[in-house]
């Protein structure tokens, strides 16, 4: 019989080096809690959050895409707030916070970037009576923005008297300004939590308020909390001290609850700047279901695409190739006969190993445009040949599985001309900026500081430099950092919803983006009886997976055959469950500073890590296997 605690693979379990850093999550455990006083306390402090008004329906607030959203915090701190903080995890939102002792009679709100806000949500933390006056004047000129949501942490009384009390739609109010409640009340504002403390009579719930993620601690979706963190502290300190990577970052989601988020380690070996949870990695292959996927899924619903009709239908310039007959079907399972890869970069240096004449420029120009690297540009006509390469690209001679990303260099293109939009601007607007999900974008460097980002390799073979916001894949470098290969950018909180959206089959935050029955098809097995795993575009476990050991299943052995994800080389993961309602996602740059390096792999780090998140359930069923699951809910 297998083992069920993943621990027993390792050969000491030591923490205290490690340095990690914890989510700033919602009511964490305490060591000496049973589960009862776990559920009570939580439930008590989400119990201490009430809506108190909320005439336009507010909240939760579904709509994000391109919607302006201003958080205004007013306290006397004049630091951004834990409430501010937690409203982050949902949406791109400019926070503000203002001094209340500092509000004078003729404050002016114009360098504060309120214009034009769709939401203006606004926090008041434990007023005193002497800055009623000076807030009542601040309150009149907020007063002309339609849509304010105001949440207030003390004293209700003391600011009834304020216009801003009458005139604003939607009003949050804890008596207790701590960090639990601020938590709570930004997770009701965008539906992660229902506000569970009010009074029918005084405003009556809507239906479906629970619409996004709760940030909550594990045993609130049935998971044993001491042998999630042991395992994962454990597995996650062995890749660290054997150089699998500098730094990791791990998600877990069940049951659409976030119950763990944590890093460990450093952006690099020289250990100087600690992993945050807001950091970006580069995705690498996970980019092939975060990129063309949606779009194609999509695409399938709205009938602009066939599975089973010819590539060659939406592709026209392989009409007259050796892959006119390629069944798009048979493209997103891997079994087209496409080549694995094709060495895009080694075409444009000689013998030599140097540079051909017209190819790269150090200075971008007209003609060279394609930014590669920093200060190395390809001529804008290169992409031409990448796609005369995979058109002239000899087939296999078996129709088979065998891991193919050609067919995602087209992608784009194929996706603009379907879609009439370009395509980065087409995922943004049907996909990221809805979910709220607005770091997941191509060409990180463009976006961010080198603080925020994570390196990934030292590319001495063809850029010559280190990759730092810059995709590490080179073909997709050659794209000028856009394709359906790699390229895409993204921090874990942002990937989590993209995919718990997959996980929910399609739909996320209110919102039904991709139709339950192309989900269901694009994450099945397609050929099973080709000995072939994939779905379409996702990958599966391996077949008969469940009576494989630790050190040969893919994914974890107690994955579901329903379950579903994909990898990437940089040493990203990203597992969905649906029967388990879990999402698990790893992210880390092991190919830093050099891709040789295969730790992640024969320490199994990933792996590990995933089926020890189901022994933690297990162990949790058995603890307390007479509880009534029910207990757990909101």
């Amino acid at each position: 019989m297998k083992n069920t605690i993943i621990l027993s693979l390792l050969l000491f379990y030591s923490i205290q080096n490690l340095t990690a850093q914890t989510i700033d999550s919602i009511n964490v455990k305490s060591e000496t809690e049973n589960l009862d006083s776990i559920i009570n306390r939580i439930q008590k402090i989400n119990s201490s959050v009430s809506k108190i008004k909320d005439i336009k329906r507010l909240i939760p607030v579904r709509e994000l895409g391109n919607k302006k959203i201003v958080s205004l915090s007013i306290d006397s701190l004049n630091t951004i707030s834990a409430f501010q903080k937690t409203l982050k995890k949902y949406s791109h939102i400019n926070c503000i916070a203002i001094n209340s002792d500092s509000i004078s009679t003729n404050y002016e709100l114009g360098n504060l970037q309120l214009k034009n806000s769709d939401i203006l949500i606004i926090s008041i933390h434990e007023i005193s009576v002497e800055n009623l006056q000076q807030l009542s004047n601040l309150f009149s000129k907020l007063e002309v923005y339609p849509n304010i949501i105001l949440s207030i942490f003390g004293s209700l009384e003391i600011l009834k008297p304020l216009p801003i009390f009458k005139s604003a739609s939607t009003i949050v109010f804890s008596n207790t300004n701590t960090e639990d409640t601020h938590k709570v009340a930004a997770q009701i504002v965008f539906g992660g939590l229902s506000h569970s403390g009010v009074s029918p009579t005084v405003c009556k719930k809507s239906e479906d308020e629970t619409i996004r993620f709760q940030y909550t601690v594990p045993e609130m979706a049935g998971i044993d909390s001491e042998t999630l963190y042991h395992t994962i502290d454990s597995v996650a300190q062995l890749g660290i001290e054997n150089n699998a990577f500098p730094g990791c970052q791990i998600l877990i989601a069940k049951d659409r609850k976030v119950i763990y988020h944590k890093c460990f380690g450093f952006h690099t070996y020289a250990k100087l700047q600690p992993v945050l949870t807001n950091d970006i990695y580069d995705l690498a292959s996970v980019t092939k279901i975060t990129g063309p996927l949606p779009a194609l899924m999509r695409f399938v619903d709205e009938g602009k695409i066939n599975l089973d009709e010819k590539l060659s239908v939406y592709w026209k310039d392989f009409k007259r190739s050796n892959k006119a007959d390629l069944l798009f079907r048979d493209v997103l399972a891997h079994q087209a006969q496409l080549t694995p890869w094709i060495p895009f970069w080694s075409s444009t240096v000689d013998e030599n190993k140097n540079f051909k004449k017209h190819i790269f420029n150090y200075t971008k120009t007209k003609k060279y445009s394609v930014e590669v690297a920093p200060q190395m540009y390809l001529n804008k006509n290169y992409r031409k040949k990448i796609y005369n390469s995979i058109k002239k690209s000899d087939l296999l001679d078996k129709k088979e599985y065998r891991y193919s990303g050609l067919a995602y260099f087209i992608f784009p293109e194929m996706i603009k001309n379907i879609s009439d939009k370009e395509y980065p601007n087409y995922l943004k607007q049907q996909f990221y900026r809805p979910l709220g999900a607005y770091t997941i974008d191509f060409n990180a460097h463009n976006n961010y500081p080198d603080s925020r980002i994570i390196p990934t390799e030292y590319d001495n073979y063809f850029r010559n430099t280190l990759l730092h916001g810059y995709v590490d894949d080179e073909g997709c470098a050659m794209m000028g950092g856009i394709s359906g290969n790699a390229g895409l950018f993204a921090t874990a909180n942002d990937l989590a919803k993209l995919m718990q959206m997959y996980l929910q089959m399609g739909e996320y935050g209110g919102k039904r983006y991709i139709s339950e029955k192309t989900m269901k098809e694009f994450t099945k097995i397609q050929f099973p009886d080709n000995n072939n795993r994939r779905g379409l575009g996702f990958d599966k476990p391996l077949l008969r997976n469940d009576t494989l050991s630790i050190e040969k299943c893919y994914p974890a052995y107690s994955a579901s055959a329903e379950s579903f994800g994909h990898s990437g080389f940089t040493g990203t993961f990203t597992w969905m469950d649906p029967k388990n309602n879990l999402l698990y996602i790893f992210l880390s740059n092991r190919v830093h500073p050099t891709r040789k390096s295969r730790q992640i792999y024969e320490k199994n780090i990933r792996i590990s890590i995933h089926q020890g998140i189901y022994d933690a359930i297990q162990v949790f069923n058995e603890k307390y296997k007479q509880k009534p699951l029910s207990k757990l809910q909101n």
